[in-house]
């Protein structure tokens, strides 16, 4: 049994599912303020849903962006700190592929901010909206927070969106099914550069 997780995004997933994602507990929480900061209550829940302890799991799992930075901090010091407490193998997920893996030939768009999206269209990279939009194919169907938040804009542009919030949430149980414990510790995935550089030297 697995315990994964995911912060990157708006929505605060976590799901404890064996290896092929088939889940024992599964706890979806949308747009909350904050939300990351809360993951731990929302294992302890799913955990006890499960009627599992972490020393009862098999390995951890963690959504690694692209999102938010706090998020994705949150999540990868949150995953790493339960397994290497519980003597755990730990492996990281794109969020991306997650998103992608419950919705077999989507396009994965999760919101960069600053009026741009992350997205998986033939490789993984950041780009405004509209830019998106004219780069894919008429009827695309897209998901995720990004999807979400662009979602008239990208319906003008021809493609589909659904609706429903929950709907765009990487749910961990895809992070289950593409986990693969490596021994590589998981790493954020930054499809930007960060806001602050480093001084020179005088």
């Amino acid at each position: 049994m697995i315990l994964a997780f995911d912060t990157a995004t708006t929505a605060v997933t976590v799901a404890v599912a064996d290896a092929g994602g088939e889940p024992r507990a599964e706890i979806v929480r949308l747009d909350e303020p904050r939300a990351a900061r809360g993951v731990l209550a929302a294992i302890d829940e799913a955990l006890k849903a499960a009627g599992l302890r972490l020393a009862d799991l098999d390995g951890v799992v963690v959504g690694v962006g692209p999102g938010s930075f706090t998020g994705v901090r949150i999540g990868i010091a949150t995953a790493c700190a339960l397994a290497d407490g519980a003597g755990l193998p730990v492996a990281g997920v794109s969020t991306l592929a997650a998103l992608v893996e419950l919705v077999p030939g989507c396009v994965a768009v999760v919101d960069a901010r600053r009026r741009e999206v992350f997205a998986a269209v033939a490789d993984q990279h950041r780009a405004a909206p509209q830019a998106l939009a004219d780069r894919l194919p008429r009827g695309s169907v897209l998901v995720g927070d990004g999807a979400l938040r662009y979602a008239r804009a990208l319906r003008e542009a021809g493609h589909v969106v659904a609706v429903d919030p929950a709907e765009h949430a990487p749910r961990a149980v895809a992070h289950a099914r593409l986990a693969r414990f490596d021994g590589a510790p998981p790493a954020p995935l930054y499809l930007r550069e960060p806001d602050a550089a480093p001084r020179e030297a005088a």
